[in-house]
């Protein structure tokens, strides 16, 4: 197994449960639509003459007999959520409005629990895709939107993109990217005699997501998991702080201490050098990376939540959560518990052959591990350097623990 490898699954072991300081924002039991802007009853679509939604809300029960109040498809809707002639042009979505949060500042939680109708090939026709959104038309979008040929942004610009896929295979059966398109400032797709989709979001750089390389090599983040049930109601958390995001899963109905990590993204501050993003990409996902994902970039705030069913296969969703907490009070227990840590460190982080120990003149033992667990070198350290031209290129931990107090740091190094 390879170090990239052992460094994935060993974040996949991780649980969490969602902090007792988060507040909601926002939520959605779907008792009806009125909490909902409905983008399906913004055209004509399927041959109607009238204005008619693609959605209807009700109960559905799994195989565990687990019933939720949930929004899905209505029959007619079926089919309708593609970009051809006739189609709703994707405009099966709906968008979900809350206060301005900040990405600079504040941790954002989404949460929701959602059942396909059934598994289907590679899991596309039936994908439920989920944007967080900013730069919010102010009167919202209006009706006949789709032929807008004069606005930049008449349904909005995604921000972050979570796509779940509800195939029968295990590869690539859920995405996580920023922005889309092939504006960097993310964008929904437009057909060829530019008709809004307001559903479809292209990976940055305007093809399919998945079709390039994982992240950050490529510019989206591929889950290689089976991700949807058809059987069972599945709970998912996604989690968007300042610097990385997260997704989670577990049985809807169980403790959030279930939660399992379906998958993780580095997504560093755009304002800072651009060494220190690759480095920050290197360090979180374990390889070494030495140019910027195709039109990367950071989003400072979003303003809403959108749902977006393609529509081959039905899909129900329920009980959506939308709860924020300031980020540095939420960390500030780890600041203060690392304070004493502040003039200690090792650089650089993505190392050729020396790495370099500060420790402000206290003496400490030095030892460097590989994920598996082996000791790779073991020093005792003052100020220096540590020759590390014979280890094998991939990530490492370092332990330095102080020999007088025993007090002990941890750090990630990448070795090219």
């Amino acid at each position: 197994m390879s170090y990239k490898n052992i460094f994935y699954v060993g974040f996949l072991l991780i649980s969490w449960q969602l902090p007792a300081q988060f507040r909601e924002v926002r939520t959605e039991a779907f008792q009806n639509k009125n909490g909902i802007i409905d983008l399906s009853e913004l055209l004509f679509w399927g041959g109607n003459t009238d204005v008619v939604s693609a959605f209807a809300t009700g109960p559905k029960s799994d195989n565990q007999n687990l019933e939720y109040q949930s929004i899905f498809l209505t029959p007619q809707a079926i089919g309708m959520g593609g970009y051809t002639s006739g189609s709703a042009y994707t405009s099966t979505a709906f968008d979900m409005m809350f206060e301005s949060l900040s990405h600079q500042s504040e941790v954002v939680s989404v949460e929701f629990d959602y059942m396909s109708e059934q598994l289907s090939g590679n899991g596309e026709s039936g994908r439920l895709g989920i944007a967080l959104l900013y730069d919010y038309p102010e009167q919202g979008p209006q009706f006949g939107d789709v032929y807008n040929k004069e606005d930049e942004a008449p349904f909005a610009r995604p921000a972050y993109n979570l796509r779940l896929l509800n195939g029968t295979r295990t590869a690539k059966q859920a995405y996580l990217f920023y922005g889309g398109g092939n504006d960097v400032a993310g964008e929904f797709e437009r057909t060829g005699n530019q008709i809004w989709l307001p559903g479809f979001i292209s990976d940055p750089g305007g093809v399919s997501p998945g079709s390039q390389d994982d992240y950050p090599r490529g510019p989206v983040k591929i889950c290689n998991e089976s991700t949807v049930s058809a059987s069972e109601w599945t709970r998912y958390t996604w989690m968007i702080y300042p610097e990385k995001m997260e997704v989670y899963r577990r049985q809807s109905g169980t403790e959030s201490t279930k939660n399992q990590l379906l998958m993780s993204m580095s997504i560093p501050f755009i304002d800072q050098p651009v060494n220190d993003v690759l480095s920050k990409l290197s360090l979180f996902h374990g390889l070494f990376v030495d140019q910027l994902p195709t039109l990367y970039n950071w989003f400072d705030g979003f303003v809403g939540l959108r749902f977006y069913f393609r529509s081959i296969q039905n899909g129900y969703v329920a009980n959506v959560r939308i709860s924020t907490t300031d980020n540095t009070t939420n960390m500030q227990g780890v600041v203060q518990e690392q304070s004493i840590w502040d003039e200690v460190g090792v650089f650089p982080t993505l190392v050729q052959d020396v790495l370099n120990i500060r420790t402000t003149g206290r003496q400490m033992r030095c030892n460097i591990l590989s994920l598996n667990g082996k000791t790779e070198v073991s020093q005792l350290v003052d100020d220096g350097q540590l020759e590390l031209s014979h280890l094998m290129p991939g990530m490492y931990l370092v332990k330095l623990s102080d020999v007088i107090t025993g007090e002990v740091q941890h750090f990630k190094i990448l070795k090219k």
